[in-house]
């Protein structure tokens, strides 16, 4: 009695030529054809090896010192001023303290708030300077940007503010309008408010900390009352919409139901 070894594979190195008969393998794109016997078939696996990308990685010419940033020259402090302290030690300082008197009496010409003793029970917010340096093509300080900035994240909701929506203007609105003006020979006429967020009026009364720098003497304990907002409230985007509005309006405009931001 023969030895009978069941075998769950066929070794096609085993096979004779005779036994397979007249089918043959074809290699038809990298791929073999399985070859068909009798009872089963057989499917032959080759390993295609991954396509690999022929592109050069090549780092940006910022990076390796070549082109147009190789001759920007910068000044003495690069970074900007991230609180008054540092304001007042950078090189620039006399230019810096321009802007911020500037600002200061920006504030108090539209009468943004009074100088008040803080009411008993009331806690004021913080503020915040922001420092901005403008530069040229060359790296050189052209101009100064200062902003005072309320800390608006401390505001409690339902107490210093109730609604905070305010409509955006969508950038395609802005070019059908310019699309039609072009296409009519219209004239666009253009302006830009200055301070815009000072412009709005605040039906809350809200109590803010005196600036560094700008504090009055022998009146320390004091604080500032708003009359209008400024940057940083979590109503001054809204407060502004609202006083605009009203302007518009007065000039014969209606507002659009669709799009809130456009007058007609």
């Amino acid at each position: 009695m023969n030895d009978h070894k069941p075998r769950s594979k066929i070794v096609l190195n085993e096979l004779e030529p005779s036994s397979i008969g007249d089918q043959s393998t074809k290699v038809v794109d990298k791929f073999i054809v399985p070859l068909t016997f009798e009872s089963q078939t057989i499917p032959i696996q080759i390993t295609i090896p991954p396509k690999r990308s022929w592109r050069v990685v090549r780092q940006p010419n910022c990076y390796l010192g070549i082109g147009e940033a190789q001759g920007v020259i910068s000044d003495d402090s690069v970074d900007d001023p991230l609180s008054f302290k540092h304001a007042m030690e950078d090189s620039n300082k006399k230019e810096c303290f321009k802007y911020m008197n500037l600002e200061m009496e920006s504030m108090y010409s539209n009468l943004v708030w009074e100088l008040i003793d803080l009411p008993d029970g009331i806690k004021p917010i913080g503020c915040k300077q922001i420092y901005k340096k403008k530069r040229r093509v060359d790296g050189k300080v052209e101009t100064f940007k200062k902003r005072l900035v309320a800390k608006g994240y401390t505001q409690n909701e339902g107490v210093d503010f109730e609604e905070t929506f305010s409509p955006v203007v969508m950038f395609k609105s802005i070019m059908i309008l310019l699309s039609i003006a072009s296409y009519f020979d219209y004239e666009i006429l253009q302006m830009d408010v200055k301070t815009a967020f000072l412009n709005g009026n605040l039906d809350k009364s809200i109590y803010m900390m005196q600036p560094e720098g700008f504090v009055f003497q022998d009146q320390e304990q004091k604080v500032y009352k708003f009359q209008r907002s400024i940057y940083g409230l979590k109503q001054a985007s809204r407060s502004w919409n609202i006083r605009c509005d009203i302007a518009i309006k007065t000039y014969g405009f209606k507002q659009n139901v669709d799009k809130p931001c456009v007058y007609k």
